[in-house]
């Protein structure tokens, strides 16, 4: 082809090759959902099997944080369904799409969000979660984490946001059953074993870095035999938090950074990290640290490297962009103006890919329903030949619009 037979090949392609497999991907999926279904009542009974395989899977499905209670004027513990349990949930529910990406890295704090997607329902859940990046205030003036501490913060925030998005999704009340399934399996009955557990508990802790007189002061009570029910589900549930690196051990110096409420630092009260940079023009100019030449140069350099990577990116991204539009040109030409004789073109998978995309749409646009595509082509579009899918391709290009085709006919 010549170079402006390319740009009008890039022309034609309406929102884009990749949006338009994208869409394709998930009408497949609300297609595949519907057409197998969701026994909601065995799909709880599997995650409950699931989460009470053995007592170490089962102590992850809880999570704990201590608050503050303004009404009853002392600390109190939230306990819940941790990221494990909801990820158990989602597995044995069937037909959901989940995912969870980070949209803001700010002064103080980082901001995710999780989407979770029913496919069977076609209803869709976002959530957003921010965690913060301050040291504590306890420790003296809050400095901002240093890069990797950034990065593990970024990871506990998506795995958040994506439990918020699940159990937003899935019935909470059918969640609850396997929570306290789970905690059934954790928690003995019998006043000799459940001590034993207590103490197998608190021994896991301290290996993790703490003491048991810290825990107990955190606990707010002198004694282990003091420790209940509800205490020993709240200890289980901060191991699981640090397990999962949500918080630290210090949580029972109460001086754990992830601790930190978002939204109470401001720019200018951001001190520099002993084993951080800080980039200049990231703070008031009274509070800026004060660089050599020699780091400044160095901070210049960095930032035209990323730069120059971020601009390849772009370009490797509309060099594919246009190869998907000229593969996609290609078979339209080869589709709707080659003789009928002509051999078949030696598909390749991408090939495949976008002349299903473009069926899926023309499917949407001509008002093809389910019957009328199984009366035709007797099979579903995924089962397809390649010269199969040209002619459903032909098909679909004869037919007249939705608007006029009111008896899905051709």
């Amino acid at each position: 082809m010549r170079e402006n037979d390319e740009t009008t090949a890039v022309q034609v392609v309406d929102g884009g090759v990749l949006a338009v497999m994208e869409r394709a991907q998930i009408d497949m999926q609300i297609a595949t959902a519907r057409k197998y279904g969701r026994n909601e009542k065995a799909n709880i009974e599997r995650a409950i099997a699931l989460a009470t395989m053995d007592p170490e899977i089962a102590e992850t499905c809880t999570y704990s944080l201590k608050r503050w209670d303004a009404k009853k004027q002392k600390d109190v513990f939230i306990k819940g369904e941790s990221v494990r349990c909801a990820e158990i949930v989602a597995t044995t529910w069937e037909h959901l799409r989940v995912g969870a990406r980070i949209v803001d890295i700010a002064a103080d704090h980082v901001e995710a969000y999780g989407m979770c997607h029913d496919l069977l329902n076609n209803f869709c859940f976002g959530v957003t979660v921010n965690r913060s990046i301050m040291t504590s205030p306890k420790t003296g003036d809050p400095r901002r984490f240093t890069q990797d501490m950034i990065m593990v913060t970024c990871a506990a925030a998506c795995a958040i946001a994506k439990r918020n998005a699940i159990l937003g999704v899935i019935p909470r009340a059918l969640v609850k059953k396997v929570y306290d399934a789970a905690m059934a399996n954790v928690i003995p009955g019998d006043k000799t074993k459940f001590y034993a557990k207590v103490n197998t508990v608190i021994e896991k802790l301290c290996k993790m870095g703490t003491t048991a007189e810290k825990i107990l002061a955190y606990l707010d009570i002198e004694t282990v035999e003091q420790i209940g029910p509800d205490l020993l589900e709240a200890l289980i549930g901060i191991g699981t938090r640090i397990k999962d690196k949500e918080i630290t051990i210090d949580v029972f110096d109460e001086l754990d950074p992830f601790e930190v409420e978002t939204g109470t630092i401001t720019p200018a009260d951001l001190k520099p990290a002993e084993d951080q940079t800080i980039r200049p023009g990231g703070l008031d100019p009274k509070d800026k640290p004060k660089l050599s030449r020699y780091e400044i140069a160095e901070e210049l350099l960095a930032d035209q490297t990323a730069r120059a990577k971020e601009e390849a990116a772009h370009e490797a991204i509309d060099a594919l962009g246009k190869q998907e539009a000229k593969t996609l040109g290609a078979i339209h030409e080869a589709v709707t103006t080659g003789p009928e004789s002509a051999p078949t073109p030696p598909w390749t998978e991408k090939d495949v890919l976008l002349l299903s995309a473009e069926i899926t749409e023309l499917r949407v646009k001509k008002g093809v329903t389910g019957r009328v595509w199984m009366t035709q082509w007797k099979k579903m579009q995924t089962d397809m030949t390649p010269p199969e899918l040209v002619a459903v391709y032909k098909w679909l290009r004869a037919m007249p619009d939705k608007e006029e085709n009111t008896d899905g006919k051709a």
